[in-house]
């Protein structure tokens, strides 16, 4: 039955939302500021060049419906780690905490019983929840807007890591279902252990696998600090990075090389070339966003330069890997011509 109380949980959203739009609205003039930067976002992911292949485009009437063409249950079978991700590295236990949770749905379910009415019309909807966010997840278009305009909602790209939220209800759930455990004491505890102990595990492991997406730049910020009279040149995506690592001193000097028209216009320093630059950036990157002439530098006397003072190595599986493709080098430069170190 719904009471006067249930309108609290509404309305307590609406002064928080009142006063972020405001300060949206006072500092850029747009109350929806979030919403509009998301948006832009949304579609440039839909329309990069590794997104196109992927998406599946449907006309009906004025509409343009955008679909995901990974297959039926691709979205399921990368998250219960039937199917191996791209890039290798991110573990499948996450897989075996999934299906706990799902176990504990059909528990729940199962000794429906021990719990009280109410108890199980929360149940009731926290499995309606779980449900009806997994079929928009795994079947909802990404994309629909007008054939003939900019007007488009964008509801996300496929990712297996939005089925977080999916964790809400089902972990409810899975409260539960330990409670009705609570005279087989010894199951209830194995239970908590493994869960505990695989999600320990899973954190480890994806924190180790983004952490690695930007130890290139970790160590070039580490070899800046340790000269810090030097000047660097490297690519807009590492410029940003080393700055934040310095905490955007400025006794660093950092350039970027994509505002310099020759190799004529470098002074003496150090130049960045190659590595990664986070795990969703592809590998190639670092190295199609520069110059001609730094593309030459890097591979023109790549087995044996004498101006590449340092390579970053990297152990399998993280040396050929979907976000880096090159390891890192730092080249010295004198002006326009290259010198040994």
């Amino acid at each position: 039955r719904f009471r006067l109380q249930h309108l609290f949980i509404i309305l307590g959203f609406i002064p928080f939302f009142a006063l972020l739009s405001y300060y949206y609205y006072i500092n850029s003039g747009d109350p929806f500021l979030q919403n509009t930067v998301m948006t832009k976002i949304q579609l440039f992911n839909f329309n990069a060049p590794w997104t196109l292949p992927m998406l599946k485009k449907c006309k009906i009437g004025f509409l343009e419906i955008v679909g995901y063409t990974g297959g039926l249950f691709e979205y399921t079978k990368y998250t219960f780690a039937f199917k191996p991700y791209s890039h290798g590295v991110v573990n499948y236990f996450t897989s075996y905490y999934h299906l706990m949770l799902l176990g504990a749905i059909i528990w729940a379910v199962h000794f429906r019983k021990h719990f009280t009415s109410y108890n199980n019309r929360i149940i009731a909807i926290l499995l309606i929840w779980a449900v009806a966010g997994y079929i928009t997840l795994e079947f909802a278009p990404v994309s629909i807007g007008e054939i003939f305009s900019n007007n488009r909602y964008c509801l996300f790209p496929k990712d297996p890591r939005f089925l977080l939220y999916m964790s809400i209800p089902v972990v409810c759930i899975g409260a539960f279902c330990f409670y009705s455990m609570r005279r087989h004491r010894k199951l209830m505890f194995t239970c908590l252990l493994f869960v505990a102990a695989v999600s320990i595990f899973s954190l480890n492991t994806i924190r180790n696998y983004y952490h690695d997406g930007i130890k290139d730049v970790i160590e070039a910020a580490a070899y800046i600090k340790a000269h810090p009279e030097k000047t660097y040149y490297t690519d807009y995506l590492a410029s940003g990075f080393l700055r934040y690592r310095l905490q955007y001193n400025p006794i660093y000097k950092i350039v970027d090389i994509g505002n310099l028209k020759s190799e004529a216009e470098l002074g003496d320093g150090i130049l960045i070339l190659g590595g990664a630059r986070g795990v969703d950036v592809l590998g190639a990157v670092p190295l199609e966003i520069i110059p001609q002439w730094a593309k030459k530098q890097y591979f023109g006397l790549r087995k044996s330069n004498p101006a590449c003072i340092k390579e970053l190595h990297n152990p399998p599986p993280y040396s050929n890997i979907r976000y880096r493709k090159y390891n890192m080098k730092i080249f010295t430069v004198a002006g326009a011509k290259r010198s040994n170190p």
